[in-house]
């Protein structure tokens, strides 16, 4: 198991990496991802195409 964390101030571009990062994983396959958004503004479910 791999856990990521991705925290900092806010405007850093942590949506964008979790997102990209994600995106990357996928295509590698093979071993589910859990992602836990506990940004305010909820965000990261817009950039991947999800609810």
């Amino acid at each position: 198991m791999r856990i990521i964390v991705s925290m900092g101030r806010g405007g850093t571009g942590k949506t964008s990496f979790v997102a990209l990062m994600t995106k990357y994983l996928i295509q590698g396959g093979g071993t589910p991802i859990l992602l836990i958004d506990a940004d305010p503004d909820q965000s990261l479910g817009d950039f991947l195409g999800v609810d």
